[in-house]
């Protein structure tokens, strides 16, 4: 418990979670979809900047939604405008892990990660409420940029903690790798 507190540990695990989102975003990026992609979007700054135009269209901020949004990527499909919302997630690793010590993330991790992306969601779609909902596209992923898919694939195989259908809102190390070439 000590570790956890030492700040030469919080600088390094910091570091990781930083080249993870940057990973992600790297092979967003690299897919070769035309759009934006904002990484680190903080609600709470959004909303302190574009206050009072926030205001005049009557959306307000709700208490509960004050994170940090990994990873939006937008773009055009056609007349459909499609948010792609990634929220990253790494599983605690110390300076002494190799490779082969690669811990699966907890159901913990990832049902933080889909209560994260419900926020972005509430988020992006209150600020796009003009826009007719059968016009806009939600995709949500939790990413696991430096985990692979054979540790992840334990926690959806029989008898396993989550169902086989929400594994394809997970992306794993090789999801990314594969999607950045």
């Amino acid at each position: 418990k000590r570790l956890q507190e030492d700040p030469e540990y919080v600088q390094y695990r910091s570091l990781l979670d930083e080249e993870a989102e940057v990973d992600l975003k790297d092979a967003v990026t690299a897919s070769g979809v035309a759009g934006l992609v904002l990484r680190s979007l903080k609600t709470s700054d959004v909303f302190k900047r574009h206050k009072q135009d926030f205001k005049k269209i009557g959306f307000c901020l709700p208490p509960t939604n004050d994170g940090e949004h990994d990873l939006i990527q937008v773009y055009a499909d056609g007349d459909c405008l499609v948010i792609n919302l990634f929220e990253v997630k790494r599983p605690i690793s110390y300076p002494w892990d190799g490779e082969e010590d690669q811990r699966p993330p907890s159901k913990d991790m990832l049902l933080k990660g889909i209560k994260q992306l419900s926020l972005a969601h509430d988020f992006i779609k209150g600020i796009l409420m003009d826009i007719p909902k059968d016009r806009i596209r939600f995709q949500c992923f939790t990413a696991f940029p430096h985990t692979a898919e054979h540790v992840l694939k334990h926690l959806f195989t029989q008898g396993g903690e989550l169902c086989d259908p929400c594994y394809n809102f997970i992306l794993s190390h090789d999801d990314i790798t594969s999607k950045a070439r």
